[in-house]
């Protein structure tokens, strides 16, 4: 019987491959049973440095909207976004940490602070607690 891969060396060995979501069952010469354990180690073999792909996708939208800005002749995002003058931290940098570089900030992104000040404290300005002996009075 001829391998079923090349048609042209003696099938010596059976493979099973998937194909279309099915398993199918062939005979092979050594050389093409050979590759095909190459191949399916390939696929198995993690790459050593990959990152994951939720550590990896926000680089990746942040160039897929640069290069659609250079295209169109548009500001990049990094000249667009506002940093803080003072500590230099990016809206980026903040969104990705929820913390601020430095005082100055609060001024830098006072816009965008309100809405989340009023939403934590459930007012545009922090009260803070009292003491459960003063609650009372």
């Amino acid at each position: 019987m001829k391998c079923e891969l090349c048609q042209s060396a003696e099938a010596e060995e059976a493979v099973v491959r998937k194909a279309e979501g099915k398993e199918q069952e062939l005979y092979v010469c050594s050389a093409c049973a050979a590759e095909t354990r190459a191949v399916k180690q390939k696929k198995k073999k993690p790459k050593e440095n990959a990152a994951p792909i939720e550590a990896v996708l926000p680089e990746l939208v942040n160039m897929l909207i640069d290069a659609t800005l250079e295209i169109m002749n548009l500001p990049s995002q990094a000249a667009v976004e506002p940093a803080c003058p003072h500590c230099g931290i990016t809206r980026a940098e903040y969104r990705k940490s929820s913390r601020l570089g430095c005082p100055v900030c609060y001024e830098a992104f006072a816009k965008e602070l309100g809405g989340v000040i009023a939403d934590m404290h459930r007012s545009p300005q922090h009260v803070g607690k009292k003491p459960r002996q003063e609650a009372g009075q």
